[in-house]
């Protein structure tokens, strides 16, 4: 069959269609604009175009290809739902949604309408609707592949666990990205406490081809022996990475996750040397990914002690926080929060939510604009209604998935920072500081690739020293200006005399004794942090001294005493 003319329209379509999966963009553009230079109204080529001005950035042009797309026919619910897709990559997902019910309302059969309504209701952290939405794409199609990995992860959010490893299972049958499913099942196993479940999981991703997202999941579950097969296998992928090149930006998060295994491996077999040579290329690799400086952190908070300050004659109006008392478990990551969660949520009137954003997407918009415009706080009914705003919404948030219980954890560590707000808000709520030696917290975190951006600190030895400085100044901030709702944990005395220590802990929060807390590895939930494969053991004392073997790096960390 001979080429086709270049004057068909369509057969330039499928050449730019072609030229876009290729990624040569430039080429696919220049396509569209030939097909549109034939065919003025050729729907196909602007909503290529969009996406390619949508790769370069250039939402106006994105948009004007989508708008003229719209105007061609306003009865394509396709059209909605690619406009809706750009949209959201500019995270303007308010006029995506928009979009979608759009699309919906024209055909209510529209898979992926609700697919991508689904996708975007989960990256707002709208979890319950995304599950819905996910749902009714999955009775619509029941067998594209690409919706199984995104239900799952709703079903996780709304604590339907066994739909969600049903979910990966069915993506695998499908084969559809089959390794990451694997390893997302794998994940979802270890966080549920099923360990041996979890590692079958990672051999199976395995066995569709050596991947170091595997191996990763791997090292946390394991101690790496002499002659342990899965060392060759990760060598073989290491090997072709030098540990002095310099970072590959374009690959920069694969390239840290390579360095952070092989550095598990260089502990494991004592070779604390090289594993703290591959620790260092590992975080110098994330923390220029991440562009982190510590200056804005040190902004930050010198606006949170600013703020609360000239708030002290402010009068604020507190709210009702609907029969639940919120209990924040907060401080440095990696001191053992996890623990103290697990510890509560094995009470039966304590609703457990793990690490989740509410109270930052809450209130740390309550600081930005009161920094930039200190008249908010000079007008009570102003600031007041800022207050009760970030309040209701955080409650929205929080209660949207409560179970029932009269009681609810938020272990996200760095909710110290809201404090002063959270108690002017919600004044039933319990704050649980939770510290462990510094050293010990510093080298989890320096030796910790986290999934989460939150904590840029946690990749240089010097930044994260001076974050523990900025720490302290305003944890005795706090503990001088509201020591009635906080309550400090340490984690070595929690070890040592679990059950004092636990009982002190129930006192605080306005609990009954319950004896399930003593035993809370038997609990069963899921974990979601880089703790979750040790908080299913009991206390062990011996799990705070590793770091012994780095104490030459660790000299300049010290440990307030409070």
């Amino acid at each position: 069959m001979g080429r086709m003319p270049d004057n068909d329209t369509d057969a330039i379509i499928n050449r730019a269609v072609h030229e876009f999966s290729a990624m040569r963009y430039d080429s696919a553009r220049q396509l569209c604009e030939k097909s549109i230079h034939q065919n003025p109204d050729n729907i196909a080529a602007y909503s290529i175009l969009a996406g390619i001005y949508s790769i370069y950035g250039d939402k106006d042009k994105a948009m004007k290809a989508l708008d003229t797309s719209l105007n061609i026919n306003k009865s394509d619910p396709s059209t909605y739902v690619n406009r809706a897709t750009i949209l959201s990559r500019f995270n303007d997902d308010d006029r995506a949604l928009l979009d979608l019910d759009c699309a919906i309302a024209m055909d209510s059969n529209c898979f992926d309408a609700f697919y991508k309504k689904g996708i975007i209701l989960l990256k707002l952290e709208k979890y319950r609707q995304a599950l819905n939405s996910l749902s009714k794409a999955r009775t619509l199609e029941p067998d594209r592949g690409e919706l199984y990995i995104p239900l799952a992860k709703a079903l996780i959010e709304t604590g339907s666990h066994q739909p969600a490893l049903d979910a990966y299972d069915i993506s695998i049958k499908l084969n559809y990205r089959a390794q990451e499913a694997y390893n997302a099942k794998g994940t979802l196993l270890v966080q549920l406490g099923q360990l041996e479940d979890a590692e079958a999981s990672y051999r199976c991703s395995l066995e569709q081809g050596n991947n170091i997202a595997a191996h990763a999941g791997l090292s946390g579950l394991k101690t790496y022996r002499n002659n342990d097969a899965d060392i060759d296998q990760i060598k073989a992928l290491f090997n072709s990475w030098d540990l002095t090149a310099p970072a590959n930006q374009s690959n920069t998060h694969l390239s840290a996750q390579h360095a952070f295994v092989m550095a598990k491996v260089c502990n494991d077999l004592g070779d604390y040397e090289r594993a703290f040579l591959c620790y260092e290329k590992g975080n110098k690799l994330r923390k220029s990914h991440l562009g982190y400086q510590i200056e804005s952190d040190q902004s930050l908070i010198e606006a949170i002690i600013g703020l609360d300050k000239q708030l002290c004659h402010t009068s604020t109006t507190p709210l009702d926080t609907r029969g639940k008392t919120p209990i924040f478990i907060v401080g440095l990551p990696r001191s053992g929060t996890t623990l103290i969660e697990q510890i509560l949520s094995s009470h039966e009137d304590v609703h457990p939510y793990g690490e989740v954003t509410y109270a930052s997407k809450a209130f740390f918009p309550v600081v930005n604009r009161c920094h930039k415009d200190m008249n908010i706080i000079n007008d009570s009914a102003m600031f007041n209604t800022l207050l009760h705003n970030a309040g209701e919404l955080y409650l929205d948030q929080a209660l949207e998935n409560n179970s029932g219980q009269p009681y609810f954890t938020d272990k996200m560590p760095d909710n110290f920072l809201w404090l002063g707000l959270i108690v002017k808000a919600l004044p039933a709520a319990k704050f649980i500081i939770v510290e462990r030696d510094k050293k010990a917290t510093a080298w989890s975190l320096f030796k910790s690739n986290f999934n989460s951006s939150n904590y840029g600190y946690a990749y240089s030895l010097d930044d994260i020293k001076s974050y523990f400085n900025l720490y302290d100044s305003l944890v005795d901030y706090w503990l001088t200006k509201y020591p009635e709702h906080i309550k400090v944990i340490k984690y070595e005395k929690l070890v040592d005399n679990p059950t004092e220590n636990i009982k002190t802990l129930l006192e605080h929060c306005q609990l009954d004794w319950d004896e399930r807390c003593v035993e809370f590895n038997n609990t069963q939930r899921i974990v979601r942090t880089a703790s979750a494969a040790q908080v299913v053991k009991p206390i062990y004392k011996n799990s705070n001294l590793e770091h012994l073997n780095y104490m030459e790096h660790l000299q300049d960390i010290v440990t307030k005493q409070r």
